[in-house]
């Protein structure tokens, strides 16, 4: 699936040197109440997830895609990549220039999943305490401490993750069967057609039940 793809790619620039991954102090590019942080997910304004600003997934194609790009405000509207046959990546006014910021990726020339950096303060908690319980939750790893923890909702086409290279404690209690600590920041929010299948299938991804929170009943 493509968000492995992704993942390999997360890992490659960490090790590189390279700033991408925010979810620890200094790793944060931008503050999370800048007036033009992408708050989709919370207004479902203009529509509703999974559809994201009028880019519909198994609908929208990549051309009608990067028309809608270049209509947002927080888009840097020079860093649109269509270099991809299958992908369009973009970077947000509001971060550190060559960080991106979103991409969205097409199978059989239609949108298929669109994914996006959470630059506003959105907790692992807020998700759930809107949508319930993800079905289920599974772990990897960025570098040679950190975490990329990812609950989903594959019903609803919905994903989000939480990602630090230098706190693994989130990681090791999931794969242990512990409940979770509240105040973890969400890192992305992932919407992906069910249609093309999810991770549980893969070498080496351990899907697992979600187990609450520390101090649930």
């Amino acid at each position: 699936m493509r968000k492995l793809f992704l993942l390999s790619v997360f890992f490659f620039m960490i090790m590189s040197g390279c700033s991408l991954i925010r979810n620890d102090i200094q790793y944060q590019q931008v503050s999370l109440d800048h007036p033009l942080a992408d708050q989709s997910f919370l207004s479902d304004e203009p529509c509703e997830y999974p559809c994201w600003y009028g880019v519909e997934l198994g609908k929208t194609t990549k051309e009608d895609t990067i028309i809608i790009l270049q209509g947002l405000d927080f888009v840097e509207d020079e860093s649109i990549s269509t270099k991809w046959e299958d992908r369009v990546a973009y970077d947000c006014v509001y971060e550190t220039p060559g960080n991106n910021c979103g991409d969205i990726f097409f199978s059989g020339g239609v949108a298929y999943q669109i994914t996006y950096f959470v630059a506003f303060p959105l907790l692992i908690e807020d998700v759930i305490a809107r949508e319930g319980d993800p079905e289920y939750a599974y772990t990897g790893t960025i570098g040679p401490s950190g975490c990329i923890l990812s609950l989903a909702w594959p019903e609803k086409d919905l994903e989000i993750e939480y990602l630090s290279s230098t706190i693994e404690a989130p990681c090791e209690a999931l794969n242990l069967g512990n409940q979770m600590i509240r105040g973890l920041q969400v890192t992305y929010i992932w919407y992906t057609d069910i249609s093309q299948g999810n991770e549980c299938g893969f070498s080496g991804v351990n899907c697992v039940d979600w187990p609450g929170f520390t101090g649930d009943d």
